[in-house]
């Protein structure tokens, strides 16, 4: 069974600084000028490169050889983030939210993703989302949502069964 995390968002009105910034930011280590054959490296000068990159980029040294962990371009001035299969949330919002904090600060990006499988089986369909501002983000999903309204749907249902109940007993003689 496979399951697949898959969204589409943009940011509009990408300016020229913006745009430099975005595609220093987001360029895969492997892909930087200064290491053309990272991947031939020994794996000592590749861990101080990545270590080096991940301190720059401020993402986990394991995060190296994925970041960015989603898709993304810029076409004219829109800068497109999306995933077809899989993404890393946390990249998500770490590439971001720091370019929120750089450019726009009083801006607040929000994102929804749907949770799919190639199996139609009961619980494996949702989705999520998330709000992330310069200073903060927060994430939620369909189940909690289920969840949390089953749970206040619930309530609402007992405390009316008790009332009702209630009514009952005063009527008596």
């Amino acid at each position: 069974m496979q399951h697949y995390s898959q969204f589409t968002e943009v940011i509009n009105n990408i300016n020229p600084e913006e745009k430099l910034w975005i595609e220093k930011d987001l360029c895969r280590l492997d892909e930087l000028p200064e290491y053309p054959d990272y991947w031939s490296l020994s794996k000592e000068d590749r861990e101080k490169a990545g270590h080096k990159f991940a301190k720059e980029h401020e993402i986990e040294d394991d995060r190296v050889d994925s970041w960015p962990d989603f898709g993304w371009g810029i076409t004219d001035s829109v800068w497109e983030l999306s995933a077809e299969e899989n993404f890393n949330l946390d990249d998500v919002v770490t590439a971001v939210q720091r370019f929120i904090k750089r450019f726009r600060p009083d801006y607040v990006f929000t994102m929804t993703w749907s949770e799919t499988c190639d199996v139609n089986e009961p619980g494996v369909f949702g989705g999520g989302c998330a709000v992330i501002s310069a200073n903060d983000f927060k994430t939620g999903n369909v189940w909690e949502l289920r969840d949390d309204t089953l749970e206040a749907m619930r309530k609402e249902m007992a405390c009316k069964k008790a009332k009702l109940k209630t009514k009952k007993t005063k009527k008596k003689p």
